[in-house]
């Protein structure tokens, strides 16, 4: 019952990693509608914290999530969009675990997830609280979960570059957030915004919402590269890139296929994407404004076509549109690049929107989940 428990930990710290879209069996074939984050975990953006999804069960009864349960040689798992999962009711097994995450108080303040593991051996009748004169053995473990955010500190304009902005063509760049000063562009160098529609919050000069020749972004030009990315991820690259449930391309090995590998990561449920060396997209759709991604690629970005992205983009360089392809392509949330910025296409209708809600939903989703250390108790 012990070990059931312990792997009932494990396996539930697995899924809320595994970035994948899943079904009802908790399995990646199809049909599959959602992660496991997504279907146990809600995002309450105005208190900035998550809470799971369970309901406040009745006097006495478990809200469970999820159950798997070992017979037969192997393990058989119910990951119900509603309600409790009947394996955890009524099995028959030699071993098994049933999961709950104790719902919140949405006035409550932020904390780590309280996960709590019901494990039983020999399970006549289910594995809960309730019914544990069925099993030969029962236990139950606690423990806490926190997110490693991969944004922590959100940027405040559409557009923020480590080096200079400009643009050879036509671009529009949005940002009607009043709490963020409606700014529009944001440098470390200087700003020419000849062939750029600056859309700023209401009442507020277009040209007030141009911030160039920041001190601290320019004195991210005499550090590490990555300096710029820690400064809003709050990790580096390199642990980035070690992420589990991370959706890679390698644009340098197969250039051909690395825009095929980050949209079907991204359709498959993933929200941290990351592509090594220069990606070009066409056409392709990431993320939507209820579950945006988080796009990291090292090298140079090229969108064309009818491209839309929606969450946060980070690029060593930025292209929008190619010589005779212009583009109407949309990032919607924000968008960073490390160094000078930007290439356009004569012809193209780019938009650069900045999002508040997108990026708040991001980063209250996208990271890695890991045990908080001190935190796993025995019930």
């Amino acid at each position: 019952a012990y070990e059931a428990a312990d792997a009932g930990v494990q396996w539930t710290l697995a899924m809320l990693n595994t970035g994948k879209n899943i079904n009802e069996s908790c399995a990646t074939d199809a049909p599959v509608t959602n992660t496991f984050q997504q279907r146990y975990l809600r995002a309450f953006a105005f208190a900035d914290k998550v809470t799971p999804l369970a309901a406040v069960p009745a006097v006495g009864a478990v809200a469970t999530l999820a159950a798997c349960m070992h017979g037969g040689g192997a393990w058989s798992c119910q990951c119900p969009s509603d309600g409790n999962p009947p394996l955890a009711q009524a099995a028959n097994a030699p071993l098994g675990f049933a999961i709950e995450m104790p719902p919140v108080n949405a006035a409550d303040p932020p904390a780590p997830i309280t996960v709590r593991i019901h494990g039983c051996a020999g399970v006549q009748q289910g594995c809960l609280p309730n019914n544990i004169g069925n099993a030969d053995a029962y236990v139950a473990q606690e423990a806490k979960f926190a997110l490693v955010h991969t944004l922590r500190a959100p940027p405040a304009a559409a557009l923020t570059a480590r080096g200079l902005i400009a643009f050879p063509s036509a671009v529009r760049v949005v940002n009607g957030d009043a709490r963020s000063a409606g700014l529009t562009l944001h440098a470390g160098a200087a700003i020419n915004s000849a062939n750029v529609e600056l859309v700023t919050a209401p009442g507020m000069p277009a040209i007030s919402s141009l911030v160039g020749d920041d001190i601290g972004l320019a004195a991210l030009a005499v550090l590490p590269r990555s300096e710029f990315f820690t400064r809003f991820s709050g990790i580096t690259k390199e642990v980035y890139r070690t992420l589990p449930g991370l959706g890679k391309g390698d644009c340098m090995v197969a250039p051909s296929a690395c825009a095929t590998s980050i949209t079907d990561a991204a359709a498959a449920g993933h929200t941290i994407l990351y592509a090594n060396g220069n990606l070009l997209l066409d056409n392709a759709v990431l993320g939507s404004v209820m579950s945006p991604v988080m796009l990291v690629v090292d090298g140079t970005l090229t969108l064309q076509g009818k491209t839309q992205i929606n969450g946060l983009v980070y690029a060593s360089a930025l292209t929008l549109g190619t010589g005779g392809s212009p583009t109407t392509a949309f990032v919607r949330g924000a968008t960073l690049v490390d160094g000078d910025c930007c290439g356009t296409a004569p012809g193209s209708v780019m938009s650069l929107i900045f999002d508040p809600d997108v990026l708040q939903v991001l980063k209250l989703s996208a990271g890695a989940y890991a045990v908080v250390a001190g935190s796993r108790i025995d019930r």
